[in-house]
């Protein structure tokens, strides 16, 4: 009874302090307006209608609501007030669930250590004199510990709601993974220029030539503002979430949710590859062969299909062969290649399996789609521009050799299933697992992958100097501070003090001089900036009042199309100017410039950006500045800096360490101390025994969730991605997902819903 008591106690409470933090963050967002109002109550309305539904926008809304790069938000972001709504909704409506979940004790016992580590990130670094860089503020322990502290409680609402409901939760939950992925494809997609490419260009080349692209050095950012520093929240999050939407595909039994679920896991693939991160890409192909193994491992202890693990077996493998053929005649000829192998394999497949007609008519039909595939990789390799001076007899030879071995994987496919009397739908795992791979060896053999693979060592070498670095720069005698570590967010404040004076570090700040409110931006090159939605062909006019400190330097200015990190090729339709000082007094600059094609795409594209760049060796001052078309309209937000530094925002194109740990297990030490690292291994440990007990119990989320977990292991070898709170979050929400699945065949309630009544789902 007194447990009852505090759980009902306890989810109120949560529930009224989550809905205090909501209105606080509203309150004080940069972005609040009537419209901004409006939205966050029709949310709080339909969760109030229907509070489950918090199970689906948890998950599809963290990896897209993050615009920190227009507003200049970098402490909290857009996502943190929804979900704060949605916990205030789900805790204050949860039903009470009596259910003894594993390891709750280590369960709590984390939300307190990471309440500690915050409070001691925060106040390590808490002074009077305020510091308007939020990465060596006291606020980045906030910034940083929301994530993790945000991961437990949303697992704590998440855990009940599979008990109450089992079905509907899971239903909600894979949903809200997919649409998660989905959305942040679509950005990919349109970060990569494809939606620009289907406005600008009148022809499908164009657009395939876009699309396709792997030569380019530009490394996707998606919408994790934290990326302005580099890092790898994006690469985090897909290596967290692929193998949960790999899994779903897989338990997809309706033909249209089976067609969206590979189309959604199809183009995290592809948002994957485009992140052109080594480690990314082989963490998640490691975690595949994972669930590839536990799926057939699974089959095989299927009581009423004994022979299906054999079956799947020889799938693969066919399908295996077959991805060594597609890749190599796409590294031989091009895509063209490619999808004609890929035609001819299915076509060859699907004719021997469903005509009905003699062998005769089926080998005839087989050999035109042979004949035909044969001359689309001939075709191919004349225009490939790797075989120039291919003769065309070679490449007949070679034309009839690969889509000989297309079309006889196709007839060995159909064979077998005959022979095994499986239905064409047990093709989808070998078809999807066979997909997956196809996509990940076409990336990593892609141009720019192979530049990347040549710099391997180097790039370890570098890694492994910044790794002693880090270490270097947090070594303290203090007891307490080994065992707790430095706090949350301490990692680049670490990093200043021990590097300021040997490297060119951005430095800025927000000051009242003389009445007036000034941005002052320090010496280094790293370029202020701010989002603008500039119309083409357009007569603009831009006015600012400056000064130099030292009396002698240049401020820069320039209006490109930019997402977040740069991109490789020069802009040309970037308009730019500078403004040389002479003295230390104000000065009025002016500058008029027509927008020629910036903003020609409006919203299909990068926005255009102002970018202020202070090229001197002393602090450039900055009062007012303000962009005004021909009527007057003014095209900058805060340019007086009266909102402090609202709607501005800083990038370090270029370099990316001082922010980032590079490997997870340091990071962790670094910041939690020997304690939290011991905890992360005492966790993953019970993962495993968890999870490997699910498994042998006949469960299949194990066969989402242990892959998942290493990916996340194996990307946190080389990169620190739990410094982003989004990413953070997702990880660590798998991670107690993991830990403490419930295993509702050993319920204690009579009306618990059992696990294996969910097939179409997780």
């Amino acid at each position: 009874m007194l447990i009852n008591y505090f759980g009902y106690f306890f989810s109120k409470s949560v529930a009224v302090l989550f809905l205090m933090l909501a209105v606080f963050l509203a309150s004080i967002y940069p972005g609040f307006n009537l419209f901004f109002i409006v939205v966050l109550v029709l949310y709080f309305l339909s969760l109030l209608l229907n509070n489950s539904l918090g199970l689906f926008f948890m998950l599809a809304l963290l990896p897209v609501m993050d615009f920190g790069i227009w507003t200049g938000n970098i402490v909290f972001s857009e996502y943190d007030i929804f979900l704060s709504l949605t916990l205030a909704c789900m805790f204050w409506f949860k039903r009470d669930v009596n259910f003894n979940y594993k390891n709750n004790v280590l369960f709590w016992f984390f939300l307190v250590w990471f309440l500690l580590c915050c409070a001691i990130g925060f106040f390590n670094y808490l002074t009077t004199y305020p510091v308007d860089d939020v990465y060596q503020s006291a606020w980045n322990a906030i910034h940083v510990g929301k994530g993790f502290i945000f991961s437990w409680f949303v697992w704590y609402v998440i855990r009940d709601s599979l008990i109450t409901d089992y079905d509907k939760s899971l239903k909600l939950i894979s949903a809200g993974v997919l649409s998660g992925l989905g959305l942040l494809a679509l950005g990919i997609l349109w970060e990569r220029h494809i939606f620009a490419s289907v406005v600008g260009f009148n022809s499908f080349y164009g657009f395939f030539s876009v699309l396709l692209d792997f030569a380019s050095t530009y490394r996707v950012t998606g919408f994790f503002s934290t990326m302005h520093v580099g890092g790898t929240a994006l690469d985090g999050y897909l290596v967290s979430v692929l193998p949960l939407a790999f899994f779903i595909v897989s338990r997809q039994r309706k033909t249209l949710y089976l067609v969206l679920a590979t189309l959604v896991f199809v183009l995290g693939l592809y948002s994957i590859v485009v992140t052109f991160t080594r480690m990314t890409i082989a963490s998640f192909a490691f975690s595949l062969v994972v669930a590839g193994i536990m799926m057939l491992m699974n089959n095989a202890y299927s009581k009423d299909k004994p022979n299906k693990s054999f079956h799947n077996f020889s799938l693969m493998i066919v399908f295996f062969l077959m991805i060594i053929v597609l890749v190599t005649a796409k590294n031989m000829a091009g895509y063209q290649a490619l999808v004609s192998g890929v035609l001819v394999f299915l076509t060859s497949l699907i004719v021997l399996y469903i005509n009905n007609a003699s062998y005769i008519v089926s080998s005839l039909l087989v050999f035109i789609v042979f004949s035909l595939g044969g001359y689309g990789v001939f075709d191919s390799i004349l225009d490939s521009k790797w075989h120039e001076d291919t003769d065309s007899s070679t490449a007949v030879f070679l034309g009839g050799v690969f889509s000989f071995g297309c079309a006889l994987f196709g007839v060995l496919t159909s064979l077998l299933l005959k022979l095994t009397g499986m239905s064409i739908r047990n093709l989808v795992l070998p078809f999807v697992l066979g997909l997956a791979f196809l996509i990940l060896m076409v990336g990593m053999g892609s141009t720019r992958m192979t530049e990347r693979m040549h710099g391997v060592s180097s790039d370890i070498e570098t890694r492994q100097h910044h790794w002693v670095d880090v270490i270097n720069s947090a070594n303290s005698d203090q007891v307490s501070t080994q065992l707790f570590g430095h706090g949350m967010g301490s990692m680049p404040k670490l990093y200043y003090q021990a590097h300021f004076d040997k490297m060119q570090l951005p430095t800025y700040r927000w000051n009242v001089l003389d009445g007036r409110s000034i941005l002052e931006i320090g010496k280094g090159g790293y370029p202020f900036y701010q989002k603008l939605s500039l119309l083409p062909n357009t007569n603009y006019e831009l006015q600012a009042v400056i000064k130099s400190e030292g009396g002698d330097g240049t401020l820069g200015l320039d209006i490109c199309h930019k997402h977040i990190l740069f991109s490789d090729r020069w802009q040309p339709d970037c308009a730019t100017t500078s403004f040389k000082f002479k003295s230390t007094e104000w000065q009025s600059v002016k500058w008029t410039f027509n927008s020629g094609k910036l903003g020609q795409y409006g919203l299909m594209d990068w926005p255009t950006t102002l970018q202020l760049h202070n090229y001197s060796n002393s602090v450039i001052a900055i009062d007012a500045i303000q962009l005004t078309d021909a009527s007057g309209k003014e095209w900058i937000k805060n340019g007086d800096f009266e909102n402090k530094l609202n709607y501005w925002f800083w990038i370090s194109d270029f370099e990316h360490l001082p922010w980032h740990s590079k490997q997870l297990f340091i990071h962790l030490w670094l910041e939690q101390g020997w304690i939290g690292l011991l905890l992360f291994i005492l966790l993953i440990a019970l993962i495993l025994v968890n999870q490997l007990a699910l498994f042998r119990s006949g469960k299949t989320i194990p066969i989402a969730l242990i892959p998942s977990v290493c990916a996340i292991l194996g990307l946190g070898l080389t990169d620190t991605f739990v410094d982003d709170p989004h990413t953070s979050l997702m990880v660590f929400g798998i991670l107690f997902a993991a830990l403490q699945w419930p295993n509702t065949t050993k319920r204690n309630r009579g009306d618990f819903a059992d696990t294996n009544s969910v097939k179409a789902h997780f």
